[in-house]
């Protein structure tokens, strides 16, 4: 995750693609948040900073449902990528998070589904 969406973030966003696909049908909650922050980085970086960041609540809301957490680095990525968001996003950014921890966690991976698909 760290270093391969920073250097090759659309190869990033198709892995990420590939294992939500995977996950989807394992339900597994934790991993499918881990992919979601994943795919927002890649958005953050592509410009599309209300999807990422509505992507980031979801990822946050689904950890805080099934009692899960970040790893310290992973955390501090986290971090670094909300914050980037909400600054981008300014006074509308609280709006957006709320939007995104509302989603149930199969429209929040449909979206990101559909959201990473390469850039134009």
């Amino acid at each position: 995750f760290a270093s391969i969406h920073r250097e090759r973030p659309e190869e990033a966003a198709s892995a990420f693609v590939e294992a939500l696909v995977f996950l989807r049908d394992l339900g597994d909650r934790e991993s499918i948040a881990y992919c979601l922050d994943g795919i927002a980085d890649v958005l953050l970086g592509r410009g599309v900073d209300r999807d990422a960041l509505r992507l980031l609540a979801a990822a946050a809301a689904m950890r805080e449902t099934i009692g899960a957490s970040l790893p310290p680095y992973e955390r501090d990525l986290h971090e670094r990528v909300l914050a980037e968001a909400r600054r981008r996003l300014g006074a509308g950014a609280a709006a957006i998070e709320v939007e995104g921890a509302a989603l149930a966690p199969a429209e929040a991976l449909e979206q990101a589904l559909g959201l990473a698909a390469p850039a134009a």
